[in-house]
């Protein structure tokens, strides 16, 4: 799986639920909204740490197979 396989499916849900949030306060429910926002952030920085551990996967997995070229 490439490096898009994780910031697609990531950036939508982060969509979702940034969304659902801010339907949630304008409809004046708060609580849940404030509650979707946490959610926000937790499903953000998940996405953020399966890029930068893919990233650097990859990184060693292409320079481990440039090095056995040589």
């Amino acid at each position: 799986m490439s490096i898009w396989g994780f910031l697609v499916p990531g950036a939508l849900l982060t969509a979702g639920v940034l969304t659902a949030g801010l339907i949630s306060f304008r409809q004046g429910n708060s609580n849940l909204g404030q509650k979707l926002m946490r959610a926000r952030v937790v499903v953000q920085g998940a996405t953020v740490a399966l890029m930068v551990g893919s990233a650097y996967y990859y990184g060693e997995h292409f320079r481990g197979a440039k090095n056995q070229e040589n």
